[in-house]
């Protein structure tokens, strides 16, 4: 579900020129990450969300490939339209990947810099801990 909602703020924010807040919306992604697998899941949405607005254009009839494949020309890559496109999805994906690993690292940073009191369980960015293994102090 996250990712469709992501999907949506990204398209808004892109269509309304906000492309760089999604690095915003990338960190806030990493802040809530549990695993470094997730990194992919954050690229891929990205990737598709921004592919997703020039499909639609395409859909309605905008001559988003013959301005790829000019693009294309231009660049001396040759008469397929597919490069830019992929190139603005990997851009897109990296948007949001610098994002997560940053909102990651700045987690990671706050952890260690405020450290939790004697007696709570430490939570690391980087551990998947349920709260059924916390230590409460009662043993039998």
């Amino acid at each position: 579900m996250l990712p469709l909602v992501v999907i949506v703020i990204l398209w808004l924010l892109n269509d309304r020129g906000l492309w760089l807040l999604g690095m915003v919306v990338g960190l806030f992604w990493g802040i809530l990450l549990r695993s470094r697998a997730g990194y992919l899941a954050v690229f891929l949405t990205f990737f598709g969300s921004w592919l997703a607005p020039l499909g639609w254009l395409a859909a309605t009839g905008k001559p988003v490939l013959a301005a790829s494949a000019a693009i294309d020309a231009v660049a001396g890559i040759g008469a397929s339209s597919m490069v830019p496109l992929l190139l603005t999805g990997v851009f897109g994906g990296l948007v949001g990947l610098s994002g997560a690993l940053l909102g990651r690292t700045l987690w990671a940073v706050i952890a260690v810099a405020f450290p939790k009191p004697a007696g709570v369980e430490k939570h690391s960015p980087f551990s998947q801990q349920s709260e059924s293994t916390l230590d409460l102090g009662e043993q039998s």
